[in-house]
């Protein structure tokens, strides 16, 4: 729910196209290969850390994640209950949250990386355990680094594989080229067919959207407080039929933008930086419903 991303205005739209993007080792899907590829091997999974107390521990810490604290679990070698070779590039993680005591995210990077805008676990206070699946780049020493914002939080990270860099193995050699056939005489071009009939006319299609407009409303993040959700309805008559939000300040990122009905649309923003006020707009594309 509050896992940071970039700090920049942005308008959000229905049926927006999301995209993920691996590093600088990519996972190699065919015989040809870029420079820094690497290739997938899976393995039982093993567990890396457990920072609970007691007989869950694994690893050397046994004590929850503190708030704004960044975590190195060495990965490279024998670690917890893992020995992943020297050659591993990244990991495969299943990483889960336990524990909670207040809303906050988690950011997995390399260790020798600035931590990105970005977060591979969102969570509120008293959450349940909650997994998910994290592949991250290891730092040239062999370690990732995990991130917890707010509150104190217990970890498991799993590793269910690993990358390492990819080879492949010289060219065979090339085989001997076949002796080439006789080439026949061309036949004659024969004549043109006549043209055939028209065919009929389609059916028509449906009528579009009728009487299309925009209705906009603004929101504001009050001073002090951490976010705050607007919603606009379409006028009497007409159904929602796409929208979007937008940040008119760069303290606030947007954290939800979807309809509220058949004939609202909302949108909620939370607090990056700063304490000051700060306003955002939605809007709402509103039209008559199709007969």
């Amino acid at each position: 729910m509050f896992g940071r991303v970039g700090v920049r205005s942005r308008w959000v739209t229905a049926g927006a196209v999301v995209a993920m993007v691996l590093g600088a080792g990519g996972v190699l899907t065919s015989s040809a290969q870029s420079p820094g590829a690497s290739s997938f091997v899976a393995i039982a999974p093993c567990r890396l850390m457990d920072t609970r107390p007691g007989a869950d521990n694994v690893g050397v810490r046994s004590t929850p994640i503190a708030p704004d604290e960044t975590h190195v679990a060495q990965v490279r070698g024998t670690n917890g209950n893992c020995t992943i070779p020297l050659t591993a590039t990244a990991v495969s993680l299943n990483v889960t949250i336990i524990l909670p005591t207040s809303a906050s995210f988690l950011t997995v990077f390399p260790s020798d990386a600035s931590r990105p805008l970005t977060a591979n676990l969102n969570w509120v206070g008293g959450q349940a355990p909650t997994p998910n699946a994290v592949t991250v780049k290891l730092s040239t020493s062999g370690s990732v680094s995990l991130y917890n914002l707010s509150g104190t939080v217990h970890l498991t990270v799993d590793v269910v594989g690993y990358y390492e860099a990819a080879t492949s193995g010289p060219a065979g050699p090339a085989g001997p080229a076949g002796p080439a056939g006789p080439a026949g005489p061309a036949g004659p071009a024969g004549p043109a067919g006549p043209a055939g009939p028209p065919g009929p006319a389609g059916p028509a299609g449906p009528p579009g959207l009728a009487g299309v407009e925009i209705v906009e409303g603004s929101g504001t993040v009050p001073d002090s407080f951490f976010s705050a959700a607007k919603f606009v309805s379409c006028p009497s008559g007409k159904v929602v039929t796409g929208g979007g939000a937008k940040s008119l300040s760069t303290l606030l990122r947007m954290y939800t933008s979807a309809p509220s009905g058949p004939s609202a649309w909302g949108a909620t923003f939370v607090r990056d930086s700063g304490t000051a006020a700060a306003s955002f707009v939605v809007f709402a594309i509103c039209a008559f419903a199709a007969p």
